[in-house]
C-alpha cells in the first residue's frame, strides 16, 4: 500500500529547490552564495482543495503542482515526510511565478 501526502484546504506543499551552480540571468553570471537571499525558490509537489470564501465557495488555486515560486525567506512550516523537507504555505504566502515565455499567457 503507498501513502499520498497532500494538502489540507488552502494549503500548498512545496520542496525548495536548491541552486548550487552558477546562474546567468540577462547575460551577467549571478553566483549562488550571492544569489538574494530574502526569497527562496520552491517547487508546488502537491496541494489542497483550495480556499473558501466567507460565504462557502470554493475559490480554485492559481497555482498548479510543478509551478515554481518565489516566497519569502521564511515563509510556511517546515515539514519532515519519509525524509525529505518540505514547506507547508498558503496560496497568500506566494510572491511570484517562474514560468517559461512559451507557458505565460496574457
Amino acid at each position: 500500500m503507498s501513502t499520498v501526502l497532500f494538502g489540507v484546504g488552502d494549503k500548498i506543499l512545496c520542496k525548495k529547490i536548491e541552486r548550487t551552480i552558477d546562474e546567468v540571468r540577462n547575460g551577467i553570471i549571478i553566483p549562488a552564495k550571492a544569489a538574494d537571499k530574502e526569497s527562496v525558490e520552491m517547487e508546488i509537489v502537491a496541494m489542497g482543495t483550495g480556499k473558501r470564501a466567507y460565504n462557502g465557495v470554493l475559490i480554485p488555486f492559481e497555482a498548479k503542482v510543478g509551478d515554481r515560486i518565489l516566497v519569502g525567506r521564511h515563509m510556511g512550516v517546515e515539514v519532515n515526510y519519509m525524509n525529505q523537507t518540505l514547506y507547508s504555505l498558503r496560496e497568500d504566502d506566494i510572491h511570484a511565478f517562474i514560468r517559461k515565455t512559451d507557458e505565460v499567457s496574457r
